[in-house]
């Protein structure tokens, strides 16, 4: 490896010891995240990398790669853009669940029902995730718990009442209940977030 810049800073590649991709990877996240900045771009050799490089990259041998660029943004910023991107999965999440039941056909109403699960699922993690990183504390600390336990509630109604064929009680959960949930999330659990960094 010829260079490696972080934020445009060119650094000691002596310094990192790394013999394949991989390896080159773990030593990046571990080292380049800090409490308050978090790794957002990684580029080798002009190759934008997520989080499974593609196999020309991974093939390459680490002492070919000529550049290695990283960029990091303040956790607030990363967490504030994922915040949005969930703003917008809260109306997604509203009406798939409730056009749900207004399928007649079983199959189509089937797939529409593990996609719902997929998102919820999807959701529920990146939920959890950011309230770990975001300073919550108080009445914001509250609002968030009571959200997610509300949430996690219908879920777990819905995976039981899916089970036994209830579809009277999966109609009700979907039509009413889910979107009630996401409604909530939508105009005070995402906001609250977004806030909890202000204080």
């Amino acid at each position: 490896m010829e260079s490696i810049k972080l934020n445009g800073t060119e650094l000691n590649v002596n310094e990192i010891e790394s013999k394949s991709i991989d390896e080159l990877l773990h030593h990046i996240y571990l080292n380049f995240n800090t409490s308050h900045h978090l790794v957002s771009s990684i580029k080798i050799d002009g190759e934008e990398i997520f989080d499974i490089p593609s196999t020309n990259i991974k093939r390459k041998p680490i002492d070919q790669i000529e550049m290695v660029e990283v960029k990091t943004n303040h956790i607030r910023e990363i967490l504030n853009e994922t915040l949005e991107d969930l703003l917008s999965y809260t109306d997604s999440i509203i009406s798939l669940s409730r056009s749900i039941y207004t399928q007649k056909n079983n199959f189509e109403r089937a797939m529409k029902f593990d996609r719902l699960i997929e998102w919820l699922q999807v959701f529920v993690d990146s939920v959890c995730t950011i309230k770990s990183k975001t300073p919550l504390k108080g009445e914001k600390l509250i609002t968030i718990t009571e959200l997610e336990c509300h949430l996690r509630d219908e879920i777990q109604a819905l995976s039981h009442a899916k089970s036994n064929d209830d579809d009277r009680t999966c109609e009700i959960i979907l039509s009413e209940k889910v979107p009630f949930i996401f409604e909530g999330w939508r105009d005070l659990g995402i906001p609250t977030l977004m806030a909890a960094w202000d204080n």
